[in-house]
């Protein structure tokens, strides 16, 4: 015990000798946007989210950047201005009034076709196929209700047809004096586009499929 002791104390004093001169504030900053475009795997894209959402008050919406996605997260109740009596109304309002006004895949399509890319639209059953594919659930979706065939899938593909990133999203519903509507906005790439590519059948894109936006020439 004395031994175990002893090497517990000498690590101690090394780390507390090799942080004497560090601010403790520092520890918990934030990344820079040079530094989050710089551990992205996909600096292109993240770089144009960061631009957009620079200057722009976001009431019911948080983001969160990843060397291999990007998360933004909508609070749609909160953007509603109420939670819902069940799950059925919260999923009806949402189709009625707010998956429509889709800010985030007219700025993917827009940063995709800048870039040379395609982009192709999918029915929402891929959407669901590939989000059971990715390990992207975090707590937020422990013992909650989960939906994830509400929204089309967007798929870039660059100019040998290969799968770049694509755009999904999912949604949850916790209960808290009514239902709770948040939906996860998912552009993902890098590694995560490889299990993709891997698992997903070619069967499945070419049965989803719907349209294809191109770049302007």
């Amino acid at each position: 015990m004395k031994k175990v002791s002893f090497l517990f104390i000498a690590i101690f004093m090394l780390l507390m000798n090799g942080c004497a001169n560090l601010n403790m504030g520092d520890l918990f900053k934030p990344p820079t946007p040079e530094e989050i475009i710089k551990n992205s795997k996909d600096p292109y894209l993240t770089k144009g989210f960061l631009d957009y959402f620079k200057n722009k008050k976001l009431n019911n919406v948080s983001i969160v950047y990843r060397s291999n996605y990007i998360k933004i997260q909508d609070y749609i109740s909160g953007q509603q201005g109420h939670v819902n009596m069940n799950i059925t109304s919260a999923i009806n309002e949402y189709l009625n009034h707010y998956s429509n006004n889709d800010y985030i895949s007219k700025l993917y399509i827009k940063l995709a076709n800048e870039r040379g890319d395609t982009v192709k639209m999918y029915k929402t059953f891929v959407t669901q196929k590939i989000a059971k594919l990715l390990p992207i659930y975090g707590t937020d979706y422990q013992g909650v209700y989960t939906k994830l065939n509400l929204d089309n899938c967007y798929i870039e593909y660059d100019k040998n047809g290969l799968i770049k990133s694509i755009l999904i999203r999912t949604h949850f519903f916790p209960k808290n004096f009514g239902t709770m509507h948040y939906r996860d906005n998912w552009i993902v790439f890098g590694r995560l586009i490889d299990i993709v590519q891997n698992n997903l059948p070619n069967s499945v894109l070419k049965e989803g499929y719907i349209t294809t936006f191109k770049p302007q020439k």
